[in-house]
């Protein structure tokens, strides 16, 4: 008995469609949250930006071997398909399992919570965490506020576009990759210019840092950096895979290194060292102080 042959996917995405992805997937509130607590373990300008290179590195590195499994697989699935090639099925089921219920999950929730959280600014009350009702169910208990439900309704909307098919999907997502990268870039640009009138620095650069420090900090700087690997799971609908996989990879990594270190460098010229260490707004202050400047300039 012949089995019959596996459908496939249409292949309408290109490097850089892949490339947006990966960016869109890796830079998210990480980036202005985790420097504070980066430099609270290692208190040197000359670390923290020495941090944020190696787990770039190593992100880079990543990227290079999930390049050659991509090229060698190039399935829709990821590492579903990577550990079903190695390891059989089982391993594979619970792999996508894991992601399912608790790695893509939590980070879509947590990005639709923070996206509320940004929405108060211009809608008062879209991110409010009052609750409106809760539920106990033994000892889970769920709780519903104006900020779940602005954040679902994100999701959901989200969620619909890609329902819509690849094209509409590719669309939208290029779309708000490129408003944020060059967001950032005007952001950077701007705040370095600005920040040269007065040549603000925060923390020295001989300071001595441990090297569990250095290690304990590269934790937040790792989860910054996480989606570098994004391309993979839709590796089935780009172009030419064995070719524009890696390229996406590259280019999606490369593009989101550079911006990381920007913006830290950034954080540390405009950014007092009172608010910088331990604070979850830095780049809320950041983009504040830049702006007063520029006011006053």
């Amino acid at each position: 008995m012949v089995s019959p042959a596996r459908a496939s996917l249409d292949r309408r995405l290109g490097p850089l469609d892949a490339a947006a992805i990966v960016i869109s997937n890796v830079i998210g509130v990480g980036i202005f949250i985790t420097p504070g607590f980066v430099a609270t373990l290692v208190p040197n300008r000359t670390a923290i930006l020495g941090v944020w290179v190696l787990g770039g590195s190593l992100a880079f590195a990543g990227a290079l071997a999930y390049a050659e499994l991509a090229a060698r697989q190039p399935e829709a699935g990821g590492e579903y398909v990577y550990l079903r090639e190695a390891f059989g099925s089982l391993a594979a089921f619970l792999t996508g399992w894991t992601s399912f219920v608790a790695g893509f999950s939590g980070a879509i929730a947590a990005g639709g919570v923070g996206i509320a959280g940004y929405l108060e600014r211009l809608v008062p009350g879209a991110g409010s965490a009052t609750p409106i009702a809760a539920w106990h169910l033994g000892p889970l208990s769920v709780t519903l506020s104006v900020r779940a439900f602005v954040a679902i309704a994100i999701i959901l909307a989200l969620a619909f576009v890609q329902m819509r098919g690849v094209g509409v999907g590719r669309v939208v997502q290029n779309a708000l990759t490129t408003l944020k990268v060059t967001a950032l870039i005007a952001f950077a640009v701007v705040g370095f210019l600005v920040a040269g009138v007065s040549g603000e620095t925060a923390y020295a650069a001989g300071a001595p840092v441990r090297a569990s420090s250095w290690l304990l900090a590269l934790v937040p700087v790792m989860f910054s950096y996480t989606g570098w690997n994004a391309a993979v799971y839709v590796a089935e609908e780009i172009r030419q895979p064995v070719k524009n996989v890696p390229r996406a990879l590259m280019i999606g990594t490369a593009v989101t290194v550079a911006l990381y270190l920007a913006l830290n460098a950034l954080y540390l010229r405009v950014v007092p060292e009172d608010k910088f260490t331990g604070g979850m707004a830095v780049g809320e202050v950041a983009a504040e102080r830049a702006a007063s400047r520029r006011a006053r300039s």
